[in-house]
């Protein structure tokens, strides 16, 4: 038997699709009936993760949960907002034609430039690259550095 919790139409729920096995997440549209374990929910999908129905159309999913609304105490003033991560974390070096971040991650290889548009594209001699990615991992520290130095407490 499936448990006796009800969905109501409205409710944040996730679970997996009937046909393409995606794990879903969405509102309830349509309210289902009968108490099988595997009773089936129609909802409009808000986020998937794998292949299956885009965002915005309706899916049926099977092992329905609610997803918990967060609790929050402060229910006056403006709403914190959540720190944002940065996807390339400085310093970023420079190895070879290479540009990584803090992480080891490559943000960019530089291999061509130096030509107008619409002519044939050249790669740039290795020098050349080598002293570009220098130059961009350079600029880039420079620009967040003054930005941090920029934003200290006033006291």
């Amino acid at each position: 038997m499936r448990d006796m919790e009800r969905f109501n139409v409205g409710d944040k729920v996730r679970g997996i699709g009937i046909n393409s096995r995606a794990k879903y997440e969405g509102v309830i549209v349509r309210p289902t009936y009968g108490m099988a374990l595997d009773a089936e929910e129609v909802i409009r999908v808000t986020s998937t993760d794998g292949f299956g129905q885009r965002v915005g159309t309706e899916a049926n999913v099977i092992n329905v949960e609610r997803i918990e609304m967060p609790y929050v105490k402060n229910l006056v003033g403006p709403k914190p907002e959540p720190v944002q991560e940065p996807k390339f974390p400085t310093p970023w070096t420079a190895e070879g034609s290479k540009v990584m971040d803090s992480n080891r991650k490559i943000v960019l290889k530089l291999q061509y430039g130096g030509y107008s548009e619409g002519e044939f594209s050249a790669q740039l001699p290795m020098t050349e690259r080598y002293e570009l990615a220098q130059v961009i991992a350079k600029a880039v520290n420079e620009f967040y550095k003054a930005k941090a130095e920029d934003s200290k407490l006033p006291f």
